[in-house]
């Protein structure tokens, strides 16, 4: 993989192909060793890339894996799903954007991956986390300290849009574990009459990766 420095930029061109606001990004080419059999990216490898990003992201807001072993606290991965819409190849130029998108504010927190291809902006692949905080020396689940709460409960894609919503933005946001989408985020219709847009339940691809999990430092950008 051969990747531009992480940046908070949305810009792709005059379409937008996101599908929440203001993705963290990284741009993506696939190296040789990244390709299969097959001629595309190997699947494998486009986790990788999600745990790239989701650690660089959580460095960039303000936490990282040395804060982790400071407060003897994790986001550790309960569920991994990841839907292949399309292959890439060798030499294609990519984006790859995430967000943080709904937290209880005391143990859980969602993310969402999107890969999406430059030179017309098709998406490749989707992705979302369930993460729990655990406590890392035992391994259980332990409520977020304030440090965790402070950064990561501001993070959370639409924050801004709650207002329009009237909505409560200490905790919920336009996407909640149930997939409910805020109808300012993007341009899809079916708008449920409290206002949000409602997104189908991604269909995704069974994965080893979905396992309890802490990232490990190597995948530090």
């Amino acid at each position: 993989m051969t990747t531009t420095e992480f940046n908070t930029s949305n810009d792709t061109g005059a379409a937008n192909p996101w599908d929440f606001p203001s993705p963290f990004t990284v741009s993506i080419t696939p190296a040789a060793n990244e390709i299969d059999g097959l001629k595309h990216t190997n699947n494998a490898v486009y986790v990788q890339w999600c745990e790239a990003i989701a650690w660089a992201h959580s460095k960039a807001i303000g936490l990282d894996i040395t804060d982790y072993q400071r407060l003897d606290r994790g986001m550790a991965i309960r569920r991994g799903e990841y839907d292949y819409l399309l292959p890439s190849s060798l030499g294609n130029k990519l984006i790859l954007g995430t967000w943080l998108t709904a937290s209880d504010g005391k143990l859980t927190l969602e993310r969402r991956f999107q890969l999406v291809r430059e030179l017309d902006h098709a998406t490749i692949l989707r992705g979302r986390w369930e993460l729990v905080c655990i406590e890392l020396s035992s391994g259980s689940a332990r409520r977020m300290p304030a440090e965790f709460r402070q950064v990561y409960l501001p993070a959370l894609c639409g924050q801004e849009h709650n207002r329009h919503l009237n909505l409560d933005s200490s905790v919920e946001t336009c996407n909640t574990l149930r997939h409910a989408r805020c109808a300012g985020c993007s341009g899809r219709t079916g708008v449920s009459p409290c206002g949000r847009a409602q997104e189908k339940p991604l269909v995704l691809s069974p994965s080893k990766d979905a396992r309890l999990f802490v990232i490990q430092q190597m995948f530090l950008g």
